[in-house]
């Protein structure tokens, strides 16, 4: 705008104060607006939107998509084309700056425990496949069930608390209970061929026959709980 050229310490005529506070605070909500746009883009909508991660992803993206959002603040800022719309512009932006940390922080709440959850489901899947290899060695058996049972209560503690929990399935609730079931009937398996072995020791047993005893019992306890759960259990033969 146009305004000629001024006297020293001649003021505006009030109607020209007035067109350039219209245009200023016009150039200013338009500058807030596009801000809006984008930072809902970032949070929400955008291809590469902040509430669309998940578990490990959103946890770790914190930093970075509220340095996108301050970068975004600053750039509008850079925008305002005079102090005055500046200084219509500061208080907004950081005004949004308190909703975009609110914003982050309730998904990377939820996400903290959903990452939680898919690590203790994942450590559970491998105590279970770890069981298949070493199903005849009693002190492995104990410590994975040791194992399974930190593990099963961690799962408990991170499970969906409501609607907005936002979780990644890595695997069923089926196969959860599986994997550590089996571990757990594993342990209750070896201890009753352990007392069988005791009995047999003491009547004369020999300790082939109480080995061949052992396994065949523990292979049977292990299949039954596979069909139980209706979960393949991998490793083992099915005659």
């Amino acid at each position: 705008m146009a305004f000629g050229l001024l006297q020293p310490d001649e003021d505006l005529d009030p109607a020209f104060r007035q067109e350039a506070a219209i245009t200023n605070a016009t150039r200013a909500a338009e500058l807030q607006n596009q801000f809006l746009d984008r930072q809902r883009e970032i949070l929400h909508t955008g291809p590469e939107a902040f509430r669309s991660k998940t578990g490990r992803d959103a946890v770790l993206g914190a930093d970075d998509v509220l340095a996108r959002l301050e970068s975004l603040r600053q750039e509008t800022l850079d925008q305002a084309a005079n102090e005055a719309q500046q200084q219509l512009l500061r208080g907004p932006l950081s005004q949004h700056r308190l909703l975009e940390h609110a914003t982050v922080g309730d998904h990377v709440g939820r996400q903290t425990r959903a990452w939680r959850n898919a690590t203790a489901a994942s450590r559970l899947d491998l105590l279970r496949r770890q069981a298949e290899l070493d199903y005849s060695d009693p002190d492995t058996i104990e410590a994975l069930h040791t194992a399974s049972d930190s593990a099963s209560q961690e799962l408990s503690r991170t499970m969906p608390r409501d609607a907005g929990d936002t979780f990644v399935e890595s695997t069923s609730t089926k196969t959860i209970l599986s994997n550590s079931e089996v571990i757990r009937q594993t342990r209750v398996t070896r201890q009753c061929c352990r007392g069988r072995s005791m009995m047999l020791s003491r009547h004369g047993g020999t300790n082939c026959n109480v080995k061949w005893s052992r396994r065949d019992e523990l292979l049977r306890q292990t299949r039954r709980m596979a069909r139980i759960l209706g979960e393949p259990i991998h490793g083992y033969s099915s005659h």
